[in-house]
């Protein structure tokens, strides 16, 4: 078997949930292995950020990345809405608490039904 490639989980989510990723603007959270990825899209361009490792629970480790990121931003680049792959679900209500539009990315149907078969 021979490699043809390597893609960064990160990379393979983005285009997994494209179809659920609305608007312009906006943050999208992975949970990979013992780290989060953060980006921010703004005017539907990516803006990578560094990883972090998981200190505390996974919204936690997001929720001081929000914080730390948005610092340098005006009122206006900072989106209001994030989206999660791989936190759990009763996690994020630490990011609705924090003032977060959070929106937890699922599987579209057609492809949870593909998986489970």
């Amino acid at each position: 078997m021979r490699l043809r490639a390597v893609e960064p989980h990160f990379a393979a989510v983005a285009d997994e949930y494209r179809q659920q990723l609305r608007g312009k603007t906006f943050w999208l959270a992975v949970h990979e292995s013992a780290r989060i990825v953060l980006a921010r899209v703004a005017g539907g361009e990516w803006h990578a950020l560094p990883a972090t490792p998981v200190v505390g629970t996974s919204a936690s480790t997001v929720v001081t990345m929000l914080a730390r990121e948005t610092v340098a931003l005006a009122e206006s680049e900072a989106p209001k809405r994030i989206y999660l792959h791989g936190i759990a679900a009763h996690e994020s209500d630490r990011l609705t608490d924090a003032g977060w539009d959070v929106v937890c990315l699922q599987r579209p149907a057609a492809a949870a039904e593909t998986l489970a078969a």
